[in-house]
């Protein structure tokens, strides 16, 4: 019997890719160009779109504040109030910033039911939609770096729309039960006898509010990962939002931290998007101004009284300035399920082992 051939060996060699495939914080840095692509920039901005023109309708008291108007003012705040305690190297501002976007929903479910119900629920849906979308998308390139089409996204979205839908509104709704169930207890309170009896409930209804603001900050702190948990998995709304819920109580600090650096790149991308969009607009203004007469001032500026054609060259002036403010909404919505795409993935990793790669194939179900 001939001998044997002795092993082959080969140089070692180290891969860039074997130092840091599993530091995970590393590939989080992709967040703000993931979400630049301009097809997920462009689902982004439908979405915001259409959830614009639902929220902006006139519910009620017509000098009330729209849905819309109220979601984007808690949305600016909360950014805002972020950017300053990332510039000033303040945590707790930073805290209190989450914490007032994560309690927004239950207050206004409180302040307005009805409108809330009626409008913010299909806002929810239109979301559901087109970020489960945008959020397919980012988990199939950054599992498997491979692109795919939009419309097989959008596809994807389509048909976990139900479920996707489910996991953002029950909890919220059940939170609403709770709410609801607590008020009419306290109707105990204005009937002679009963009132004590309502005194004594008081205690038990502590527990429910301490149960629906339980709800309320997990489900804020899960809401950018419902939609990916849905799009990676292909089950259903139940098993997603414990998925979510349980990779935050399970290592919450570390969560905290990926969730905290991808917060500091959205709010860092955000405003460098809106700033140039805003120098755009200051840009072509100015070089406008240059050599009109007081009338193009007029159109521009939309000052003083405008005449003849006047009106509607301002307005398609501000239709496109609208159309800027729109990018940087699309790119918005963009970054926040592409950072929960991201984040989910890392949640698995860093909770359940399970490797960024393996993710849910609707041509398996088929």
């Amino acid at each position: 019997m001939p001998p044997l051939p002795p092993p082959a060996y080969r140089q070692p060699q180290v891969l860039l890719s074997d130092l840091t495939r599993e530091l995970l914080w590393t590939r989080a840095l992709r967040a703000p160009a993931m979400a630049l692509r301009p097809s997920r920039v462009i689902l982004g901005m439908a979405g915001a779109l259409l959830a614009s023109v639902i929220g902006s309708i006139h519910f009620g008291d017509a000098d009330q504040p729209t849905i819309a108007e109220e979601v984007s003012a808690a949305i600016s705040g909360a950014f805002s109030q972020a950017a300053e305690a990332i510039t000033g190297l303040d945590a707790g501002g930073l805290a209190d910033a989450v914490a007032t976007l994560a309690l927004f929903p239950g207050r206004l479910l409180l302040d307005r039911p009805l409108a809330t119900v009626l409008l913010a629920v299909p806002m929810m849906v239109i979301f559901a939609l087109f970020g489960g979308a945008i959020a397919r998308a980012v988990s199939v390139e950054f599992a498997t770096a491979r692109s795919i089409e939009w419309t097989e996204s959008l596809r994807t979205a389509l048909a976990r729309l139900g479920g996707t839908s489910s996991a953002l509104i029950a909890p919220l709704a059940i939170v609403g039960l709770l709410v609801l169930g607590m008020a009419a207890g306290g109707l105990l309170l204005g009937v002679p006898v009963l009132d004590v009896v309502g005194a004594v409930l008081y205690g038990l209804g502590m527990i429910v509010a301490l149960l629906a603001l339980g709800i309320l900050v997990l489900h804020a702190l899960a809401l950018p990962m419902l939609a990916p948990a849905l799009m990676c998995e292909g089950t259903d709304a139940f098993d997603a939002v414990q998925r979510c819920y349980a990779y935050i109580l399970a290592r919450p600090l570390r969560l905290l931290a990926h969730g905290a650096l991808l917060l500091v790149l959205g709010v860092v991308s955000i405003a460098i998007i809106a700033a140039v969009a805003r120098q755009t607009d200051h840009l072509a203004t100015w070089a406008g101004s240059r050599f009109t007469p007081d009338a193009g001032l007029r159109v521009l500026s939309g000052a003083d009284e405008l005449t003849a054609t006047q009106p509607a060259a301002h307005a398609v002036i501000n239709f496109w300035r609208a159309v800027a403010d729109l990018i940087v909404s699309g790119f918005t919505v963009s970054y926040f399920f592409t950072a929960g795409s991201i984040l989910y993935l890392i949640a698995r990793r860093i909770c359940d082992g399970q490797d960024t790669m393996d993710i849910w194939d609707p041509a398996d179900d088929a």
